[in-house]
């Protein structure tokens, strides 16, 4: 199972975004590796880390409550960013900014439509004989 098989959970997460968008699996990639203080048995971890060396992923293992594996991620990610074109960075930030305006105005719409129909509701159970 995923549970038990990162790399089938990596394989799991990979489909999930390339079914949400096929350019969102175009993009540089690093896969990270949680909960290594709660890993007892490291050969399925292990396997994790060859499979992205296979296939030139970067690969780092992290434990959140013991801190481990985190500064060497930090600077991996900062590294990536690095290495991105400025332009990209910019276009991804006004996407990020326009799908965020664009969740904004669904949620506003939805609050504005669940208003209306409370106000409908009300006036109904008012013209309701009792």
């Amino acid at each position: 199972t995923a549970e038990t098989d990162p790399l089938k959970a990596f394989e799991i997460i990979e489909g999930e975004l390339r079914a949400f968008s096929e350019a969102l699996t175009e993009k540089p990639m690093i896969v990270v590796a949680t909960k290594l203080d709660a890993t007892t048995d490291r050969r399925k971890l292990e396997e994790l880390r060859g499979f992205c060396e296979e296939t030139g992923l970067e690969f780092h293992a992290i434990s959140a409550a013991t801190g481990e594996g985190l500064k060497e991620l930090l600077r991996g990610m900062a590294d990536a960013l690095d290495r991105l074109p400025k332009q990209e960075i910019l276009d991804e930030a006004k996407e990020t900014e326009e799908v965020d305006k664009a969740a904004e105005d669904l949620h506003q719409r939805d609050a504005s439509l669940e208003n209306r129909a409370m106000e409908k509701g009300s006036s109904l159970r008012r013209l309701r004989p009792e």
